[in-house]
């Protein structure tokens, strides 16, 4: 957001582009904890996810895609990729009936949209403007693999 508001020429962003991650919407967070709620009693853990990955390099052209950013993208490959892949294994939340129903563009368009509409307000509300503030609506497995378990530990 920031290169495109700016007009800035290019990006440069760490590493390769190869490394694949799994990103969930938080809706889809949300609506996972009820049906677990609703549906699980079993004592092991189960893994909330998309079960789909992308690649940081096809991420990083979505967002430009969705924010308009028409200048080059550049890759510092001097800076870690950190591991290859975090992909969840989702068959279990899949047999007890549910899946992630919001797609990973529709998540990037509702997370811009958000920033737009917000960072036209007064400044004390309006989102951080760089890189270490998280996506708004998605979460990644680059950062947290979520595991839920309905029954306390004895």
């Amino acid at each position: 957001m920031d290169a495109m508001e700016n007009g800035a020429p290019s990006v440069t962003n760490w590493g390769s582009g190869s490394p694949r991650r799994e990103f969930l919407h938080s809706d889809d967070a949300a609506a996972a904890c009820l049906h677990l709620l609703e549906n699980y009693d079993g004592d092991g853990h189960v893994n909330v996810g998309t079960g789909t990955d992308v690649s940081i390099k096809e991420l990083a052209a979505m967002v430009s895609d969705v924010v308009g950013y028409k200048g080059k993208t550049f890759w510092d490959s001097d800076k870690p990729d950190g591991t290859p892949q975090k992909l969840l294994d989702v068959r279990k939340m899949q047999e007890i009936g549910w899946s992630s129903q919001i797609d990973l563009g529709v998540g990037i368009k509702s997370t811009v949209d958000w920033y737009q509409r917000v960072s036209t307000t007064a400044p004390s509300t309006r989102p951080f403007r760089s890189c270490e503030a998280p996506l708004n609506h998605l979460g990644s497995a680059s950062t947290t693999n979520t595991a839920f378990t309905t029954k306390n530990p004895r």
